[in-house]
């Protein structure tokens, strides 16, 4: 009689943090907006002098103006017909906003394909590529097509001591271990981000929130 209230207690335990997957997993790319206005900064900043660039930089506004009239998705995907003749840093910055609103269409599989384009980019550099995997990871995720094994196994350069984006491969890892039923992996990866002093404040607040709701 003990092992069918055990079972119960696991099918629920997996349920719950099912639940919380549906309920936080967005927040586990909220980072993404602000590394592509990041990105898009910086890349503005280097190359503003630059006529080619300028018009790209022309461009890429005339895309993200017409947000108020088109659909996200209909932006994304003029901003990878831009990408596919733009100069390195605008080809970037247009291929991560992109993504980014793919995901906010809601085409998860779309969004993790157009990181993957960046992560698989030589021309751009190393620091925005691997951030590109850690996005795209959490976008195949979403999509819920990608053998989470696999996906795992792509974060784990990312999640050890050090990496640039830790902290994001972390709450990605976890958002992971929760979607799979894995409560204590999630605990583990959600605690690593709420005890450190280094990471972002907004991810020590989301990490502690999740955390309180699945029981530390």
């Amino acid at each position: 009689m003990s092992d069918i209230f055990t079972e119960v207690e696991e099918d629920l335990r997996r349920e719950r943090a099912k639940a919380l997957w549906t309920r936080y997993g967005r927040y586990f790319v909220a980072v993404a907006v602000i590394a592509i206005l990041a990105v898009g900064a910086h890349t503005w900043w280097r190359s503003y002098e630059r006529s080619q660039q300028l018009e790209a930089a022309d461009r890429y506004q005339a895309v993200l103006a017409q947000q108020g009239q088109a659909g996200p998705a209909s932006v994304a995907a003029d901003l990878e017909a831009l990408a596919d003749a733009a100069p390195d840093g605008y080809r970037m910055t247009a291929l991560m906003r992109a993504a980014a609103l793919h995901g906010e269409a809601g085409d998860h599989a779309a969004a993790a394909q157009t990181f993957e384009r960046v992560a698989a980019d030589d021309g751009v550099d190393r620091l925005y590529r691997d951030l590109a995997e850690v996005l795209a990871v959490s976008q195949a995720a979403r999509a819920g097509d990608r053998d989470p094994a696999d996906l795992l196994g792509r974060l784990a350069p990312h999640l050890e001591a050090g990496a640039a984006w830790r902290f994001t491969a972390l709450e990605v890892a976890a958002g992971l271990a929760l979607q799979a039923g894995d409560v204590d992996t999630a605990r583990e990866h959600l605690s690593a981000i709420a005890d450190s002093a280094d990471a972002p404040q907004r991810s020590r607040a989301r990490a502690a929130e999740i955390l309180s709701a699945v029981g530390e």
